[in-house]
């Protein structure tokens, strides 16, 4: 067995900070690992039906993408 802290379960939280800055160190200290997905945009806006449509910019996923479509 390691001392290795493992966050397990959930894969995805956002949450919205007034002071980046401090909330990524306060977050740190809390959990043990440093926040690896940054820079993330999003969005949502309801459609005239009513449905919710939900807009995510991330480049990370970008990255991944690119990596996987290279020729």
């Amino acid at each position: 067995m390691t001392n290795t802290p493992q966050l397990r379960g959930t894969a995805n939280i956002s949450f919205w900070a007034e002071d980046l800055k401090a909330a990524k160190e306060w977050y740190t200290k809390l959990l043990g690992v440093e926040p690896y997905f940054q820079d993330w945009i999003t969005a949502s806006v309801v459609d005239p039906f009513g449905n919710i449509i939900g807009f995510i910019h991330s480049p990370h996923y970008k990255e991944i993408w690119d990596s996987f479509h290279q020729t």
